[in-house]
């Protein structure tokens, strides 16, 4: 199963910058970068050979493929012509969104696409912030908002044209909406850190319950023993039926009975990833640790849905 990231941002952010220099770097030449015009990334100098009207290969060894319509289409198709041989074989994939894309709605359609769900998993969603007009566009633009309250990982672009204070700005706003995502400069941030299928969750700090930014909740909820996958099942098929226009998105690890492996587990709105498995358990332990991002929905009420499936919670 291969890996599929996100890389997103508001207009003009440096999202096509990053990358035009992340494909520069040989640590790339086992992907697929699904763009939604060849003409939108400057990619002509790297462009090795032509496909099709929608694949080139790029001179790092990746295979760009032009999103112009349909999505899971484009992914099905890419994936198809890798298993066929006629294409570079690739591990992963990142789609670069458009600038005002609605990360929720993009997470749904692929989560809820069977096809696509038994080819690829999910990997980092990357949201690209600018250090000038970041800061406004999150105060005035709810598109720019969500983009970074979804977000794994976070790049500051741009910071030579702002100031100290500019900059300080930007990095307390980012903190305010998602405080647990990771955070980088453009400049010198390596695929690695990005497209890493989970974070090392031994060393990240706890959550504080509520963050700052009053539009948004992102609060843990966690508890030791195992628990049975269908009483997992049970108890986010009813939250997201009740809340799901609430609860944006769950991401974490499940201990799971009978099950050695930590389960990764995703949900966004009303769509739940297929779990996936990590091969050991960050610190060595087993442990339950779900991160939650809603508006309107607080840690009381998951905690009041969680506990008639989990008792220890």
């Amino acid at each position: 199963m291969k890996q599929l990231s996100m890389i997103s941002g508001f207009l003009g952010s440096g999202k096509t910058t990053l990358l035009n220099r992340l494909l520069q770097d040989p640590r790339m030449d086992s992907t697929a970068v699904l763009i939604n015009e060849l003409g939108e990334v400057g990619i002509d100098n790297l462009i090795v050979d032509q496909f099709d009207d929608d694949i080139v290969l790029l001179e790092s060894g990746c295979v760009c493929c032009s999103v112009r319509d349909d999505l899971t289409a484009s992914l099905l198709k890419l994936h198809h012509r890798g298993e066929l041989g006629q294409i570079p074989p690739f591990e992963q994939a990142v789609l670069e969104t458009t600038g005002i894309a609605d990360l929720p709605s993009i997470l749904q359609l692929l989560m809820s696409d069977k096809p696509v769900c038994e080819r690829y998993r999910l990997g980092s969603v990357v949201t690209v912030v600018d250090a000038c007009f970041g800061p406004a566009n999150l105060r005035d633009i709810p598109e720019a908002s969500r983009q970074v309250v979804m977000a794994d990982r976070l790049v500051m672009s741009k910071t030579d044209l702002a100031d100290d204070a500019g900059q300080a700005a930007l990095r307390d706003s980012l903190r305010a909406l998602n405080p647990g995502a990771p955070c980088f400069q453009s400049a010198d941030v390596t695929p690695e850190q990005l497209f890493s299928h989970m974070p090392d969750h031994s060393d990240k700090p706890k959550l504080p319950h509520v963050h700052h930014d009053a539009r948004f909740a992102t609060f843990q909820v966690a508890w030791d023993h195992a628990v049975e996958w269908s009483a997992i099942e049970t108890w986010i098929e009813g939250l997201l039926s009740a809340r799901g226009d609430d609860v944006y998105r769950i991401k974490g690890l499940i201990n799971v009975t009978r099950e050695s492996r930590p389960t990764v587990f995703q949900s966004v709105q009303h769509s739940v990833y297929a779990p996936s498995y990590l091969t050991a358990w960050p610190g060595g332990k087993p442990y339950n640790e779900l991160t939650f991002i809603t508006q309107h929905f607080s840690r009381r009420a998951a905690l009041a849905s969680l506990r008639p499936f989990v008792s220890a919670v």
